[in-house]
């Protein structure tokens, strides 16, 4: 049985995805990949329909997550949960803590049928706020304006990343001290060593005043 720890990539000038319109980066690559370590990314969520892993989200405050909207789409939230604190999908970790999804809040504009995916984003919401501890801790939005190209420590995190389920994960970037969650991961070619591949993410800073008036 493969094992199903998190892993993580390095990203190199990615695309960000904005209405619709991919912004591609100067030879935009992933490049390595290799296990993360334990809860070194707090912010990472397992998104899991019936108990098994779908996708990727992230943490942005105490009662909810950031995922693609692809992810969810006609999905029914009664059938969903999160998990938090994970690192091993194959073994229960004691750090980890399932929530259940009240409701999926999706860009009212995702298009499935579009090309590129445009309005790729959704939002989950808890039924009760999350305790934070030292690996569940939620990640800051990127801001309209940021800019993240040519960013040299920007980095994917996700379980199964061969098999595309990391889907709907965060691509985190470090800018000015702090990490912030730059992208939502949409669509591309899997795997870490996929240079001169194109992988597209939702632009975060540009669905910021949506994501602030959902939640």
């Amino acid at each position: 049985m493969a094992t199903w720890s998190l892993l993580m990539c390095l990203v190199l000038a990615a695309a960000l995805l904005g209405e619709g319109q991919a912004e591609q980066g100067d030879g935009n690559r992933i490049v390595g990949g290799s296990e993360a370590e334990a809860h070194s990314w707090p912010w990472q969520g397992s998104l899991q329909y019936r108990g098994s892993h779908i996708c990727g989200c992230t943490l942005i405050n105490e009662n909810y997550c950031l995922t693609a909207a692809h992810c969810v789409y006609r999905m029914n939230p009664g059938q969903l949960s999160v998990v938090l604190g994970e690192h091993n999908l194959n073994r229960r970790d004691v750090t980890e803590v399932t929530v259940n999804v009240a409701r999926i809040i999706m860009h009212e504009h995702y298009d499935p049928n579009g090309a590129g995916f445009p309005n790729d984003i959704a939002l989950l919401k808890f039924p009760d706020p999350v305790t934070f501890s030292q690996k569940i801790k939620p990640v800051a939005l990127a801001t309209p304006g940021m800019d993240f190209v040519g960013n040299n420590n920007c980095w994917i995190t996700g379980w199964g990343l061969t098999q595309g389920s990391h889907s709907g994960g965060p691509l985190s970037c470090y800018v000015n001290g702090r990490w912030v969650v730059a992208g939502a991961t949409s669509w591309g070619i899997s795997g870490c060593q996929t240079t001169g591949y194109p992988s597209v993410y939702t632009r975060v800073s540009y669905f910021y005043d949506w994501i602030r008036q959902n939640m």
